[in-house]
């Protein structure tokens, strides 16, 4: 069901203009019109990256994935400290 929501969040802006366009061919669309859609697009874009920002994971740390836990139940993903690289074995001279 999710599937179609996201379809039809795609595909019914697309319609529209498609619309508009065979309505009014030739014709720019107003600015009364483009004006909210960029103001749209500009806010999408910043809520991402504040997103991206605000989900970001400390450095020096590693993601544990979801397992099973010994009583059967699942144990979500985490963050933990990761471990220090190994430390790496010289040439010899």
């Amino acid at each position: 069901m999710a599937f179609f929501s996201v379809l039809l969040v795609l595909l019914l802006p697309t319609a529209a203009y498609l619309l508009w366009l065979r309505r009014r061919p030739g014709e720019a669309l107003p600015l009364s019109v483009l004006v909210p859609v960029l103001a749209g697009f500009a806010l999408g874009l910043a809520g991402l990256i504040w997103y991206g920002f605000s989900t970001a994971e400390e450095r020096g740390t590693a993601y544990v994935p979801a397992r099973l836990g010994e009583d059967g139940r699942v144990v979500r993903g985490h963050a933990e400290q990761a471990p220090p690289p190994p430390a790496r074995a010289q040439a010899p001279r």
